[in-house]
C-alpha cells in the first residue's frame, strides 16, 4: 500500500536503536517524499485558494511535549519542522510564516509544495461550485464559491458558534477508512479552527 515504505522506515529506525520519536518522524518524513496517498506532504490537498500548505504535529510522550507546524509554507519537510519546534523551542505551535521563516532560518529549502494533480483538483473543485466545503451557517456556502456572509450577524449573542476554516475537505473525500487509521498512526494533521 502507499504507506510500507513509511512504515519500513520507521520499523528499521527502531530496530536501529532509534528512539519511538525517531521513528514516527522518519516514517512521517518518509511519507512525505512518497506523497503516500495523496493526502500527506507536498502536492496534497489545496486550501480555497489552491494553495498547498502542510501541517505536522509531533508527540514526546515521555517528556508529554509537542511540536506543530501549521500552515507551513514552500517547506516540504513539514514532520521534521515540528520536531524543530519540539526540541529548539520553547513554543508548541508555529503558524504560517512563523513557520516557514522559522523552518528557512534552520536550513531547510524553500520549495514548491503545489504539483500539478493537486492545481487539477483545486480546478476541478472550483468548476464544482466549490462543494463540497467546510463553511457552515454561511449563506449560499452549499451552492457556489465565496466569499460567503454569516446567516447570522456574529455581534449577535444568541449564537457564538465558531465559523469553520477556509480548508477543503478533500482528505475525508479521496482517502478510505483504512488509510486514515494508518495516517493517524503516521501524521497527525492538525486543522485549524478561526473563531
Amino acid at each position: 500500500g502507499p504507506f510500507t515504505s513509511a512504515s519500513d522506515v520507521a520499523f528499521d529506525m527502531l530496530l536501529g536503536g532509534g528512539s519511538s520519536l525517531d521513528a514516527v518522524v522518519a516514517g512521517c518524513s518518509q511519507c512525505e517524499i512518497d506523497q503516500c496517498d495523496g493526502s500527506v506532504g507536498w502536492g496534497g490537498s489545496p486550501d480555497e485558494d489552491g494553495h498547498t500548505v502542510l501541517d505536522a504535529l509531533v508527540m514526546e510522550g515521555k517528556r508529554q511535549d509537542t511540536g506543530a507546524v501549521i500552515q507551513l509554507k514552500s517547506v516540504r519537510e513539514a514532520s521534521r519542522v515540528a520536531r524543530a519546534v519540539l526540541e529548539h523551542t520553547y513554543h508548541s505551535v508555529l503558524v504560517g510564516e512563523n513557520a516557514t521563516n522559522f523552518a528557512l532560518s534552520l536550513g531547510f529549502k524553500q520549495r514548491e509544495l503545489s504539483s500539478q494533480k493537486s492545481i487539477a483538483l483545486w480546478k476541478k473543485w472550483e468548476e464544482r461550485n466549490c462543494q463540497p466545503n467546510y463553511w457552515k451557517n454561511m449563506i449560499n456556502s452549499t451552492v457556489k464559491c465565496g466569499p460567503y456572509k454569516p446567516r447570522h450577524s456574529l455581534l449577535d449573542d444568541t449564537d457564538r458558534r465558531p465559523m469553520t476554516n477556509r480548508f477543503l475537505p478533500f482528505h475525508v473525500n479521496f482517502v478510505d477508512q483504512s488509510s486514515s487509521h494508518l495516517i493517524s498512526w503516521l501524521e497527525t494533521v492538525v486543522r485549524l479552527q478561526f473563531l
